[in-house]
């Protein structure tokens, strides 16, 4: 009696583990400072060629008081290829509290990179690409440099819900790109970890297992 409850209590600490490991987050906006460096907890900024050859992340951050953000930028005059947070009033289409991605000058990519942690074997990803300013820019979300769901933002919203396999390591990119004069482009995206069903259901077998263990023993009692 005593061993099988020892069991079943390393069977529902193993369960609970799991469980908000399946609930582990990663939100793009909330997620955003400038004060952790880059990379950012599992989050780089930086840019690509137009070829999407390589990718560098930013060095360059701070406050801009012309339109109330937090940002990291690049080498052009006016900061692009640059991603901001918006913490002021509605500016280039850019929603207050939101995220922007605004290319190049020769209209680079500019990125947001999510980069796998160790212990994920799949995510969801659900967010979405706003039109933002008057300028028309391509968006992609690419995994190991790998196109696997892209759109135009001339539409108002381009919203994405994918789920997919990563191992520790492989990276998950929102790019916006093709466009340099009044490109930003708000970015909202979540990625969540998905546990295992296999790994889920031997859990759950063990757990009944245990029980029924338990209950014939009690019926001879």
């Amino acid at each position: 009696m005593k061993r099988a409850f020892i069991i079943m209590v390393v069977l529902g600490m193993m369960f609970i583990k799991m469980a908000s490991h399946a609930t582990t987050v990663w939100d793009v906006t909330n997620d955003f400072n400038i004060t952790n460096g880059n990379p950012n907890g599992a989050w780089t900024y930086g840019w690509a060629p137009v070829d999407f050859s390589s990718f560098t992340p930013l060095t360059n951050h701070g406050y801009c008081t012309y339109y109330s953000s937090l940002e990291w930028y690049g080498w052009n005059g006016d900061g692009c290829p640059m991603v901001w947070k918006n913490a002021g009033p509605v500016i280039y289409g850019v929603p207050t509290g939101s995220i922007s991605l605004c290319p190049g000058p020769e209209k680079e990519p500019m990125i947001a990179r999510w980069t796998a942690p160790s212990g994920i074997n799949s995510v969801s990803i659900i967010g979405s690409f706003g039109h933002g300013d008057s300028g028309y820019a391509y968006v992609d979300i690419r995994e190991d440099n790998v196109e696997v769901w892209s759109s135009n933002d001339g539409q108002t919203t381009m919203g994405f819900n994918l789920v997919t396999p990563v191992s520790p390591g492989e990276t998950i990119d929102f790019a916006a790109y093709g466009v340099y004069n009044y490109g930003n482009t708000p970015l909202s995206a979540t990625i969540t970890a998905v546990p295992e069903p296999s790994s889920l259901m031997a859990l759950m077998g063990g757990v009944g297992l245990v029980m029924a263990v338990r209950r014939k023993k009690r019926m001879r009692l």
